[in-house]
């Protein structure tokens, strides 16, 4: 991942990234849907790249939760989510080499709006697989490639330079949808739901987005 980056982008964008997204992004609001289905008074959550905590509003206000635990790499973000969900544990770092999380293991880890900006798609489930619960749940969203999209023909892109802060350059990762499956499958994962949605307009083109339901359960039954 770009961490640095990240950071320097983030902590700029903090202060006016939830007025500026409301009603332009709509990941968060896709995630927190299937997320409030899946949640109950006991489930322990991880959110990876919480940010401002836009993906956990509805859960936490429903109090289907017994922990919500949430990492980012923007302090200013986490400062943000922290004043607005002060029951939620927050660390400031890179998922991949955190070592310091509360619990050992998550009955449901969501992810929204972040693995476009991690290039180890490996890295990403290996680390998953290693903090999931037995039974339990992945909810993410990706930025697939689609061929002939005006903006997400390229597997690699760097976020335009209109947006950049400080000198910040952030790299885009796409994934194909074929090739996501086969790293879910490669660490015993199940997908249990998917959906295409637009996410958000770019250019007044329609940015793609998939939202994911995963789970390591041997049956999705089970």
């Amino acid at each position: 991942m770009n961490h640095l980056n990240a950071q320097i982008y983030y902590n700029k964008l903090a202060l006016k990234y939830d007025q500026v997204t409301k009603d332009a992004w709509s990941a968060p609001n896709r995630v927190e849907e299937l997320t409030i289905q899946l949640a109950n008074q006991n489930t322990t959550i991880l959110d990876i790249g919480i940010g401002t905590g836009q993906s956990i509003r509805k859960v936490y206000q429903s109090e289907k939760f017994k922990t919500i635990e949430g990492i980012d790499v923007s302090d200013v973000m986490l400062k943000n989510c922290k004043e607005s969900y002060p029951e939620v544990i927050v660390h400031c770092g890179d998922f991949l080499h955190f070592e310091s999380f509360t619990l050992p293991h998550y009955d449901l880890v969501i992810c929204c709006g972040t693995l476009e900006f991690i290039e180890n798609l490996d890295e990403f489930f290996l680390r998953c697989q290693s903090l999931l619960s037995k039974n339990g749940d992945i909810v993410l969203t990706f930025e697939p490639r689609i061929s002939g999209h005006p903006i997400q023909s390229e597997s690699v892109s760097e976020v335009n330079s209109e947006r950049q802060v400080n000198d910040a350059h952030l790299i885009t990762y796409r994934r194909d949808v074929d090739h996501f499956y086969s790293v879910v499958r490669k660490y015993e994962f199940t997908v249990l739901f998917q959906s295409l949605f637009v996410s958000y307009r770019k250019l007044d083109v329609d940015v793609i987005y998939m939202l994911m339901h995963i789970t390591n359960r041997v049956s999705p039954t089970e």
